[in-house]
């Protein structure tokens, strides 16, 4: 962040989106690249919302609860929609084609079990939060 900081031009923004891991979809990228040797990886938007405050930055943020409709994946899932939103949720381009059986079985269960009916639609949760930094414009 501090590098995307000093890079950012007076009067210029940083937005960063976090997924909470107690949604579905958080829940599987923790899964899939839970990394702590990763050399930027924070755990919760209060450990990014720390950094901005300890480097007194200002920011805002927003809450947004989202649903995503996994129907065709779960469904239809060797269809041609089922397979793109796969992919899409796992950055791998034809990921059930390619992923082992046991990768691929543990992928799904996170969505075959994680998912709520409403008006038929197979939901799951995909709440973030969104922050916006802004960077003061100063007078020379």
């Amino acid at each position: 962040m501090q590098f995307l900081y000093q890079q950012t031009k007076p009067g210029g923004a940083i937005a960063i989106t976090m997924i909470d891991t107690k949604s579905t979809v958080g829940s599987l990228y923790e899964k899939l690249w839970n990394d702590d040797n990763y050399p930027i990886s924070y755990k919760s938007g209060s450990q990014v919302r720390m950094q901005i405050k300890n480097r007194g930055w200002t920011s805002k943020s927003r809450s947004n609860w989202g649903r995503l409709d996994v129907t065709p994946m779960i469904d239809a899932p060797e269809s041609e929609v089922g397979m793109a939103m796969l992919d899409w949720f796992t950055h791998t381009v034809n990921f059930r084609l390619t992923a082992s059986k046991p990768m691929l079985s543990e992928v799904m269960s996170f969505f075959e079990t994680g998912y709520e009916v409403k008006d038929g639609k197979k939901l799951v949760s995909n709440d973030r939060e969104e922050l916006v930094i802004t960077k003061a414009i100063t007078s020379d």
